[in-house]
């Protein structure tokens, strides 16, 4: 089975988003960021990460999935209900341990990391 026929099983929207991420064409409209690492404080290595999802388009999105990555390591979620209205923004907290990577490394060097997101229009 070729690739665009998988497109065929996936709602409109989604497959749209889908397709522009692989042609690597996602709408810059929407889109996600590392805001602030910080250290829990705890004996066990751990960071307490805030992302924050905007949405520029005109109508809300749904965040479907999301991976936030720096050298070293992955954290990913699929959140339920994170629904982005038009315009504006929304703000997630994480903790982050070892199980995720090098905790060190998102600490040290936050400015590295990136976060990709698989998102559809919702209504």
């Amino acid at each position: 089975m070729r690739w665009p026929h998988l497109l065929h099983w996936l709602p409109l929207d989604l497959a749209v988003v889908v397709l522009s991420m692989c042609l690597g064409g996602a709408d810059e409209r929407v889109h996600a960021g590392l805001v602030e690492a910080r250290s829990t404080g705890e004996s066990v290595p751990a960071v307490l990460a805030t992302v924050v999802f905007r949405n520029d388009l005109e109508t809300p999105v749904s965040i479907r999935s999301y991976r936030l990555q720096w050298p070293g390591g992955s954290f990913s979620a699929s959140p339920a209900g994170l629904r982005i209205p038009t315009h504006s923004s929304v703000e997630r907290k994480l903790r982050i341990d070892m199980r995720n990577g090098d905790v060190a490394s998102l600490l040290n060097h936050p400015q590295r990391a990136n976060v990709e997101l698989l998102w559809t229009r919702s209504e």
